[in-house]
């Protein structure tokens, strides 16, 4: 699926839309994950919760093995892993790994399968003599070559992890673990509103978990080290409608509360500040869409679902100019939604040119109610805005809606009048 600076992900209910970015949070946790060694992948996480790998497997026919592969890229450098379930979970059952123009090294349960391969893998620029010397003493097919740090998609795999020969890293290593280490990941629900937030926060671009759980200590981190951000976020509140003005306030070393202005008055702001836990529920729902909009740096993935959850029409229209802020500012932006009006707002900007149409694309999810397989049309807008012949249903409902009620009116005014 290809992800522009700014993806919308829309479609029915149970459509898909949310399991297409499932593998990337399995491996986003995993990767997070250092208490433990977790596997090939981290099953029950803060961003996806799994038992059983036959909970996101499809099924399959009788007679056909079970399995799912994960394919990324990174400028020119690919990676895919291929998984199959387990009495474990998963097992990682192949890696295939490119780099530039070179063919794919395929490897499986830590081992490269074939010379030709090997020999790639030789020539690959800044290998150490040491780590030559070992893998060239052993020709023929399956040696076993530890591969990481080299391959760093294979952080992944507990069983690749264990060996002694150092491979260099190749710029894989560190593009794709930091993508998905840096990834925003907003859920549709965001916890509920509390009087007490941790305080701590990463002093780098690393968001482990879910967002919501750190928006409060990245506030507090604004307010001390980044004011500008701390202004746009309260701008942003205003524009929306949120609140005047936000507040971090320290209840002791670990925590704080997040006190919301609600007046513009300066005479009484002080005295209006109330607890996030005191005001309407979307305020402490719809902040942390805000924070991780404005946190996004460029090259940083923002996922976030059914951000118009909890707002009014007019805050979506604010939401929705936020959301196009932030890929204009470099951020990739992908947007899980249900909102017509988010949409429409998007296709402005394109229209008014603030937006380049090869920066959007909406992929449109519809599921066939008899196979219950999964279709998805991806659709790039011209550059009026105009999506041209897609299978969004929107405007349909809306239209048949206003036109049913227009028809129900009428029809009581005329029996009334009769």
């Amino acid at each position: 699926m290809d992800l522009r600076a700014l993806t919308l992900l829309a479609g029915a209910n149970s459509s898909g839309k949310s399991s297409v970015m499932q593998p990337l949070l399995l491996l986003k946790q995993t990767l997070h994950e250092d208490r433990y060694d977790p596997g090939p992948l981290k099953l029950d996480g803060p961003n996806v919760v799994f038992t059983d790998a036959g909970q996101f497997i499809s099924q399959v026919a009788v007679g056909q093995r079970p399995r799912f592969e994960v394919s990324l890229g990174v400028g020119k450098d690919r990676g895919r892993l291929l998984y199959e379930p387990s009495a474990a979970g998963v097992t990682l059952s192949e890696t295939g790994v490119s780099v530039g123009q070179a063919p794919e090294i395929i490897m499986r349960d830590g081992s490269v399968v074939s010379a030709r391969e090997t020999a790639v893998l030789l020539e690959l620029p800044g290998l150490e003599a040491e780590g030559k010397n070992s893998i060239a003493s052993r020709h023929g097919i399956a040696h076993e070559i530890p591969l990481v740090p080299w391959v760093s998609i294979a952080v992944v795999d507990g069983v690749l992890l264990k060996g002694s020969v150092e491979f260099p890293a190749v710029g894989w290593k560190t593009h794709l673990s930091n993508d998905l280490m840096r990834l925003i990941h907003l859920g549709g629900h965001r916890g509920n509103p509390s009087r007490r937030y941790p305080r701590s926060v990463s002093s780098s671009d690393l968001r482990p978990g879910v967002f919501h759980e750190q928006a409060a200590g990245v506030i507090a981190h604004w307010k001390q080290h980044d004011p500008a951000s701390l202004d746009a976020l309260q701008s942003a509140m205003r524009t929306v409608g949120l609140g005047w003005s936000i507040e971090p306030v320290d209840l002791d070393a670990t925590a704080i509360d997040l006190r919301i202005g609600r007046t513009r008055e300066t005479s009484r702001a002080a005295r209006d500040l109330v607890s996030i836990a005191d005001v309407g529920f979307g305020v402490s729902q719809s902040l942390p869409v805000l924070v991780a909009l404005i946190d996004a740096k460029p090259g940083q993935l923002v996922y976030i679902e059914q951000p118009e959850i909890h707002l009014h029409p007019r805050a979506q229209v604010g939401v929705a100019d936020l959301i196009v802020e932030a890929s204009r500012r470099g951020a990739r932006v992908v947007i899980e939604t249900h909102s017509e009006i988010i949409l429409t707002r998007i296709q402005y900007h394109v229209a008014k040119g603030t937006l380049p149409p090869k920066d959007v694309l909406v992929h449109w999810f519809a599921c066939d109610p008899k196979t219950g397989d999964t279709t998805v049309t991806a659709v790039e807008p011209d550059a009026a805005g105009a999506f041209g012949d897609w299978p969004v249903d929107f405007a349909e409902v809306g239209e048949r809606v206003d036109r049913e009620y227009i028809e129900a009116a009428w029809k009581r005014q005329s029996g009334e009048a009769g």
